[in-house]
């Protein structure tokens, strides 16, 4: 039997009305609920720049809860946090993860979410080898955090052309031995000699080094110095640990952040947390709308931001040519 023509098309706003309701959309849905369980407290700029990234990123699409593990401070109170934080999860019951930096990874997605649960999980700054962590994993994937190490050194070099070796100064911690590790893969890479690297446990431990090391090294790579103890046990940010190290260097540094040059090293090729957040945001959307976990790889950040502390340059003497100085960004000690 044919059906007439005004008949068909009522039939079919019927079927496209049913369907509307079967299949609601994202904004009759309400915003998507993420918990992002950062490893550092939301006071340490490398925290503060991811979660920018991230709330950039997800906008209006999702309501973001933050829960921060404070390992920098505390970094053998790290379970115990995590444990609350899948207490939290367990209770928000959300759409989807964000766990930023490697002491998340290690002590809550492996133990309590990897291949756990259904809940797609985003990672980013992860400085070591996602497989460490068994990533990629059924409902996990992320970003893994790429260091610009060697257009750093080539960039110091630009700078002083009299650098030819470079040693490594970090905390004693998990971020340090990634590092490290991180180090040893690019090494073949670096257009200067690696000669040390060394794990402080204290500040006065760091200033010992950076002054031996300047003995024998024409570049410092400085980093993860944050929560290193004083001599009372007392935590130190790195806008103290830093500068002072570079004092007690007083040669060409280098590190990984922006935050690490405005504090008093001398240059490098940054990598951002806004990029880490921004990406593993991303990532952890589409997983969240319908994309399987393994139809998303692991990335690794890509943008490189070329940075001086004009203050630092001239504090020791070097005068570079004008050239080295295009398309940087400049800051100064105030």
């Amino acid at each position: 039997m044919r059906i007439p023509f005004p008949v068909r098309i009522r039939i079919t706003f019927v079927v496209l009305a049913l369907a509307a309701l079967a299949v609601p959309t994202l904004a009759q849905a309400g915003p998507l609920r993420v918990l992002a369980v950062m490893s550092y407290g939301p006071d340490f700029p490398w925290t503060a720049e991811i979660m920018e990234g991230i709330q950039q990123e997800l906008g209006d699409a999702a309501e973001v809860t933050w829960f921060h593990m404070h390992t920098k401070r505390d970094l053998a109170g790290g379970p115990a946090q995590a444990e609350k934080a899948f207490e939290l999860y367990k209770t928000m019951r959300p759409d989807g993860v964000i766990a930023c930096d490697d002491n998340a990874q290690a002590m809550f997605v492996v133990p309590f979410l990897k291949d756990k649960v259904d809940t797609p999980v985003a990672f980013c700054g992860v400085n070591g080898d996602p497989a460490e962590y068994g990533y990629p994993a059924s409902n996990v994937t992320g970003v893994k955090e790429r260091l610009h190490l060697a257009e750093s050194v080539a960039f110091a070099q630009q700078l002083d052309p009299d650098i030819r070796s470079v040693c490594y100064l970090t905390k004693k911690s998990p971020t340090g031995t990634a590092l490290q590790g991180e180090v040893v893969r690019l090494e073949d890479t670096l257009p200067a000699r690696s000669l040390d690297y060394r794990y402080a446990e204290t500040l006065d431990q760091a200033l010992e080094y950076a002054l031996e090391m300047s003995s024998y090294c024409d570049l410092l790579f400085v980093a993860a110095l944050e929560g290193v103890p004083d001599k009372n046990g007392n935590p130190v940010p790195d806008s103290v640990a830093m500068p002072a190290v570079a004092r007690a260097f007083d040669g060409p540094t280098i590190g990984t952040s922006s935050y690490a040059i405005e504090l008093g090293l001398l240059c490098s090729v940054v990598k951002t947390g806004q990029e880490q957040g921004r990406l593993a945001a991303h990532q952890l959307l589409r997983a969240m709308t319908g994309t399987p976990i393994k139809d998303i790889p692991i990335q690794t950040n890509i943008l490189g931001k070329r940075i001086i502390n004009v203050t630092e340059m001239r504090n020791l003497g070097i005068s570079p040519d004008p050239m080295a100085l295009k398309g940087a960004e400049l800051t100064r000690i105030p």
